[in-house]
Protein backbone atom coordinates (compact mmCIF):
# COMPACT_ATOMS: atom_id res chain seq x y z
CA UNK A 1 0.00 0.00 0.00
CA UNK A 2 1.13 3.58 -0.64
CA UNK A 3 1.06 6.25 1.76
CA UNK A 4 -2.45 6.99 1.09
CA UNK A 5 -3.46 3.34 1.66
CA UNK A 6 -3.96 2.77 -2.07
CA UNK A 7 -2.42 -0.58 -3.51
CA UNK A 8 0.14 -0.24 -5.16
CA UNK A 9 0.59 -1.51 -8.49
CA UNK A 10 2.72 -2.72 -11.27
CA UNK A 11 3.23 -1.89 -15.08
CA UNK A 12 0.00 -3.82 -15.87
CA UNK A 13 -2.14 -2.40 -12.98
CA UNK A 14 -1.92 -5.67 -10.74
CA UNK A 15 -1.28 -5.47 -7.01
CA UNK A 16 2.27 -6.03 -6.32
CA UNK A 17 2.51 -8.96 -3.81
CA UNK A 18 5.53 -9.17 -1.76
CA UNK A 19 6.61 -11.58 0.84
CA UNK A 20 6.35 -15.60 0.04
CA UNK A 21 2.68 -15.36 -0.59
CA UNK A 22 3.16 -13.03 -3.38
CA UNK A 23 5.84 -14.87 -4.95
CA UNK A 24 3.74 -18.30 -4.95
CA UNK A 25 0.52 -15.91 -6.20
CA UNK A 26 2.64 -14.40 -8.91
CA UNK A 27 4.32 -17.81 -9.57
CA UNK A 28 7.80 -16.23 -8.51
CA UNK A 29 9.38 -20.31 -7.23
CA UNK A 30 12.74 -21.62 -8.09
CA UNK A 31 11.85 -25.83 -7.62
CA UNK A 32 15.78 -25.59 -7.34
CA UNK A 33 15.40 -24.61 -3.71
CA UNK A 34 14.65 -27.33 -0.97
CA UNK A 35 11.54 -24.97 0.19
CA UNK A 36 9.93 -24.86 -3.49
CA UNK A 37 8.21 -27.64 -5.36
CA UNK A 38 8.06 -27.89 -8.99
CA UNK A 39 4.58 -27.34 -8.97
CA UNK A 40 5.14 -23.83 -7.54
CA UNK A 41 4.45 -24.43 -3.86
CA UNK A 42 6.47 -22.97 -0.83
CA UNK A 43 7.07 -25.10 1.94
CA UNK A 44 9.09 -25.22 5.43
CA UNK A 45 9.04 -26.88 8.95
CA UNK A 46 10.66 -24.32 10.80
CA UNK A 47 10.42 -20.70 9.80
CA UNK A 48 12.97 -19.87 12.18
CA UNK A 49 15.58 -22.11 10.64
CA UNK A 50 14.52 -21.15 7.18
CA UNK A 51 14.99 -17.70 7.74
CA UNK A 52 18.67 -18.12 10.35
CA UNK A 53 19.96 -20.11 7.24
CA UNK A 54 18.72 -18.06 4.05
CA UNK A 55 19.05 -14.69 2.53
CA UNK A 56 16.13 -12.78 0.89
CA UNK A 57 17.74 -13.18 -2.44
CA UNK A 58 17.75 -17.55 -1.56
CA UNK A 59 13.71 -16.47 -0.82
CA UNK A 60 13.52 -15.11 -3.82
CA UNK A 61 13.11 -11.12 -2.05
CA UNK A 62 12.25 -9.66 0.88
CA UNK A 63 9.69 -11.20 3.33
CA UNK A 64 7.82 -9.73 6.18
CA UNK A 65 8.05 -12.71 8.43
CA UNK A 66 4.50 -12.03 9.40
CA UNK A 67 4.22 -16.36 10.04
CA UNK A 68 7.04 -16.46 11.92
CA UNK A 69 6.61 -13.22 13.86
CA UNK A 70 2.91 -14.76 14.57
CA UNK A 71 4.53 -18.26 16.10
CA UNK A 72 3.83 -20.37 13.15
CA UNK A 73 6.83 -23.17 12.47
CA UNK A 74 5.33 -25.10 9.96
CA UNK A 75 4.45 -23.11 6.98
CA UNK A 76 2.83 -24.36 3.62
CA UNK A 77 1.77 -22.36 0.67
CA UNK A 78 -0.06 -24.24 -2.00
CA UNK A 79 -1.10 -21.99 -5.33
CA UNK A 80 -4.65 -22.35 -6.09
CA UNK A 81 -4.52 -22.74 -10.24
CA UNK A 82 -7.09 -23.09 -13.11
CA UNK A 83 -5.45 -23.89 -16.42
CA UNK A 84 -2.31 -22.15 -16.40
CA UNK A 85 -3.39 -19.47 -13.96
CA UNK A 86 -3.13 -18.89 -10.32
CA UNK A 87 -5.79 -17.74 -9.10
CA UNK A 88 -5.61 -17.87 -4.95
CA UNK A 89 -3.73 -19.86 -2.78
CA UNK A 90 -3.97 -22.23 -0.09
CA UNK A 91 -2.13 -21.52 3.71
CA UNK A 92 -1.40 -23.87 6.07
CA UNK A 93 0.13 -23.19 9.41
CA UNK A 94 0.98 -24.76 12.30
CA UNK A 95 2.99 -23.57 15.77
CA UNK A 96 5.08 -26.80 15.92
CA UNK A 97 8.15 -27.40 14.08
CA UNK A 98 7.90 -30.58 11.90
CA UNK A 99 4.22 -31.14 11.11
CA UNK A 100 4.69 -31.26 6.93
CA UNK A 101 5.97 -33.38 4.89
CA UNK A 102 6.19 -33.73 0.56
CA UNK A 103 3.72 -36.31 0.26
CA UNK A 104 1.02 -34.13 2.10
CA UNK A 105 2.10 -30.81 0.34
CA UNK A 106 1.16 -33.16 -2.95
CA UNK A 107 -1.69 -33.84 -1.96
CA UNK A 108 -2.59 -30.29 -0.78
CA UNK A 109 -1.18 -28.91 -4.70
CA UNK A 110 -3.66 -31.62 -5.79
CA UNK A 111 -6.27 -30.34 -4.35
CA UNK A 112 -5.63 -26.93 -5.05
CA UNK A 113 -5.67 -27.72 -8.44
CA UNK A 114 -9.19 -29.25 -7.68
CA UNK A 115 -10.40 -25.71 -5.73
CA UNK A 116 -8.94 -24.11 -8.76
CA UNK A 117 -11.53 -25.77 -11.22
CA UNK A 118 -14.15 -25.68 -9.08
CA UNK A 119 -13.72 -21.56 -8.68
CA UNK A 120 -13.24 -21.74 -12.69
CA UNK A 121 -16.43 -23.61 -12.80
CA UNK A 122 -18.31 -20.74 -10.98
CA UNK A 123 -16.68 -17.97 -12.15
CA UNK A 124 -18.21 -19.38 -15.92
CA UNK A 125 -21.49 -20.32 -14.40
CA UNK A 126 -21.85 -16.42 -13.11
CA UNK A 127 -21.01 -14.98 -16.33
CA UNK A 128 -23.55 -17.58 -17.99
CA UNK A 129 -26.09 -16.13 -15.55
CA UNK A 130 -25.64 -12.67 -16.15
CA UNK A 131 -25.31 -12.82 -20.01
CA UNK A 132 -28.76 -14.49 -19.99
CA UNK A 133 -30.08 -11.92 -17.81
CA UNK A 134 -29.25 -9.32 -19.50
CA UNK A 135 -29.56 -11.01 -22.83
Amino acid sequence: MDESGNPILDSNSNPVLECMCGNVIQGRTDPSKPFFTQEGSFWTNDTDELLATTTEADRGGPTRNRCNAEGYRSVALIPLRTGGEIIGLLQLNDENPGRLNIEGIRFFEEIGASIGIAFSRIKIEQLLEDKSATG
